[in-house]
């Protein structure tokens, strides 16, 4: 048991710290490479302060050994200077709801990959969406990268594990996108119904003729946009977040793209282009104008008292405009097998850019145009989504090609 030692006005010392014959204090550490270091002051209360900067729980109190899931989180949270805000928010989030409790206190030197592996595929039987475990196996494999970057762990049992368990792709990431009779009947309801026509319509089009994120198209500002070249420029997003740390309250944010490959320069269709000058005509006669976010204004997609919407008030809108579209639909005397066809499903905002993302692959090969246009950071992820829409074009053009071989008798099958 250590011995209590106290100051001169009998205030308990703890490990590290000591009173100088001047009166001063000292606090005395060794990091990680075994380097011994002191720091001074003439107070002891001042002297905490600066133990606290210098992580004294960690370099003190955990040996390796004992560094848990919990400790390497908080550091990489803390230290990784690169994270964006809305990014470190969302990582917090993601931390608490899925693995706090589960491997918070866990030793980090305990865990095996094929224990990892046990625990994505326990979160999958639960229910939870693939991209909710995508999300998690990103933070963890980050979290042990920085384990055995600080010697703590030899090797980092996340790695290729996400692979192993990953679902089809195509079931991922394609199968939510409308039909070409869906997009061009969602398009013409919301052109003449009055109360989506302003704002609602000209903001899917764009979604729907440039597979612009919802955050990437709440973030223009009429300065974005060429009308003399038809391009279209996107270099922010619009993010609505708090602090879950700190109990800061969820607020507007317009800030940078995750990643670079997100800037990028759009050519404009005519249709889009005509949306967007119809809106502006109507701010302009009405003396609209979109309030502030960051100090930055101008923007082109606003609510009627001038705040900027943010992602999820659109995807809460999308809910009224299936309803009152399909309530719509159901009152017509059309076909109940067309009807079906055009119904529309529980649509949200990524919607429109799977749906950009379908036409467009299905008519253009190069894949590296599809990367750019679309801001993929990754070209596997346009290979993987061009692979499999083609795959699904083969098979829809070989059904075409056996029904007309069969009416034209072509294989001489008949008996």
């Amino acid at each position: 048991m250590r011995k209590v030692r106290k100051d001169t006005k009998g205030r308990i010392l703890k490990k590290g710290e000591y009173q100088r014959k001047g009166g001063g204090y000292c606090f005395a550490y060794t990091d990680a490479l075994k380097k011994r270091h002191y720091i001074y002051d003439n107070d002891l209360l001042s002297l905490r302060e600066k133990e606290k900067k210098i992580n004294i729980n960690i370099l003190l109190e955990i040996n390796p050994s004992d560094h848990t899931i919990d400790t390497v989180f908080h550091n990489f949270i803390l230290l990784n200077r690169r994270i964006k805000p809305s990014t470190r928010e969302y990582y917090l989030e993601i931390y608490r709801c899925f693995i706090k409790e589960a491997l918070g206190n866990v030793k980090i030197s305990s865990i095996k990959r094929s224990d990892y592996k046990f625990f994505l595929l326990k979160l999958l039987d639960k229910g939870y969406k693939y991209n909710t475990v995508e999300s998690v196996d990103s933070i963890l494999h980050s979290v042990f990268k920085v384990a055995v970057q600080d010697d703590l762990i030899m090797k980092n049992p996340a790695t290729g594990v996400l692979t192993e368990i990953k679902p089809s792709f195509n079931e991922e990431r394609i199968d939510k996108y409308l039909s070409v009779e869906q997009q061009k009947a969602l398009l013409e309801y919301l052109r003449e119904e009055p109360k989506y026509n302003k704002v609602i319509y000209p903001l899917i089009l764009l979604m729907l003729g440039t597979g612009s994120r919802i955050g990437e198209a709440l973030a223009l500002r009429w300065d974005d946009i060429d009308f003399d070249n038809n391009i279209i420029a996107i270099h922010h997003t619009i993010k609505y977040y708090g602090s879950y740390s700190t109990g800061e309250k969820s607020s507007l944010h317009y800030q940078s793209p995750k990643t670079t490959k997100s800037k990028r320069m759009i050519p404009m269709l005519d249709e889009v282009r005509n949306a967007l000058m119809d809106l502006n005509d109507y701010q302009n006669k009405n003396q609209l104008k979109s309030k502030k976010v960051d100090k930055i204004a101008n923007f082109i997609f606003f609510k009627k008292n001038g705040v900027v919407y943010h992602p999820g008030n659109i995807d809460f809108i999308l809910k009224a405009v299936a309803k009152d579209y399909n309530e719509k639909l159901n009152n017509t005397d059309m076909d109940p097998e067309e009807k079906e066809k055009l119904m529309m499903p529980n649509i949200t905002c990524h919607w429109f850019r799977h749906t950009f993302c379908v036409r467009f692959c299905e008519q253009e090969s190069n894949v590296k145009v599809i990367q750019t246009v679309m801001g993929h950071a990754n070209i596997s992820t346009t290979m993987n989504i061009y692979a499999a829409i083609t795959e699904k074009k083969i098979k829809e053009s070989m059904n075409e090609f056996q029904k007309l071989a069969k009416n034209m008798n072509v294989f001489n099958n008949e008996k």
